[in-house]
């Protein structure tokens, strides 16, 4: 029941997130949504369009192939492939398809920290958790915020390989940016 708690938690958080990044996108010009100036806008309309389609119309698998194949035509969108590591690993149980998903966008937005952060969160799920700290490391290393939520994510995984004295030590930064 706990576990359930923690998803539905972090599907909260991930929809708060996805509602202020689109209205965001809509209010400023100035958000970056994919890692180069020249984005494809088709392919960018499509993403938005079964973004909303995911959470608010919750057509999961019709929104899921429109992303994959938009993502086919503009690999450097950050908005997608988020929602395409949910779909997978968290609704079908297919992770390995999530890893192989957020590397190649590592490959194509090599400077974002965001798809670093979700394959930690993948590899928190698949029980990999030293490639999950890893992959939390190199998204701080890439400007990933300080959160309270992100060191109590690290501590999180720090306590279950029993390294207590790091996991104290993020749980501390979690607790000194009074956050949570």
């Amino acid at each position: 029941m706990i576990r359930f708690d923690r998803l539905l938690s972090a599907l909260f958080i991930i929809i708060i997130v996805m509602i202020n990044l689109s209205n965001a996108a809509e209010k400023s010009e100035t958000v970056r949504l994919g890692c180069a100036d020249d984005l494809n806008q088709t392919a960018l309309d499509v993403v938005k369009k079964a973004v909303k389609d995911y959470w608010v119309k919750e057509k999961a698998w019709d929104a899921a192939k429109s992303l994959e194949e938009a993502l086919i035509l503009e690999p450097r969108l950050y908005l997608g492939y988020d929602i395409l590591k949910i779909h997978y690993c968290f609704h079908q149980k297919k992770c390995d398809q999530a890893v192989t998903l957020l590397r190649k966008a590592v490959k194509y937005c090599p400077n974002y920290y965001g798809h670093n952060y979700g394959l930690a969160e993948v590899y928190v799920k698949m029980g990999s958790l030293p490639k999950a700290l890893e992959n939390y490391a190199i998204a701080l290393e890439k400007g990933q915020p300080e959160t309270a939520y992100f060191y109590y994510k690290i501590a999180e995984s720090q306590f279950s390989i029993r390294d207590m004295e790091q996991a104290i030590y993020y749980l501390r930064k979690s607790i000194d940016l009074d956050e949570l």
